[in-house]
C-alpha cells in the first residue's frame, strides 16, 4: 500500500507488465506455430520427390533434408511447450 501511495505508476506498472509479457508470450507461440506449419509443408514435399527418385545420390540428398526437418521439427515444438509454459 505504502509504494502504491508514492508513485501512481506502481498499480499501473503492475497490471501491465503481466499483459505485455503475456501478449510477447502469445506472439512468440503464433511465430512458431507457423515455423512448424512450414516444416511440416517441406516435409511433405520433400518426402513426395523422393518416392520419384530412384536409389541414388539425389535421394540420399532427400533422406538427409528429412533428416534435418525432423530435428527441426522437434527444436520448434520443444520451444513451443516452453512458451505455452510461460504462458501458463
Amino acid at each position: 500500500a505504502d509504494v502504491a501511495m508514492q508513485s501512481p505508476f506502481a498499480v499501473l506498472t503492475a497490471i501491465v507488465a503481466p499483459a505485455i509479457l503475456t501478449n510477447a508470450c502469445s506472439v512468440l507461440s503464433l511465430g512458431t506455430a507457423n515455423r512448424i506449419a512450414r516444416v511440416v509443408d517441406r516435409t511433405r514435399t520433400v518426402m513426395a520427390d523422393m518416392h520419384q527418385l530412384p536409389q541414388g545420390p539425389y535421394r540420399a540428398n532427400r533422406e538427409s533434408q528429412l533428416a534435418r526437418l525432423q530435428q527441426r521439427a522437434s527444436y520448434l515444438v520443444r520451444a513451443l511447450r516452453l512458451f505455452y509454459a510461460a504462458l501458463g
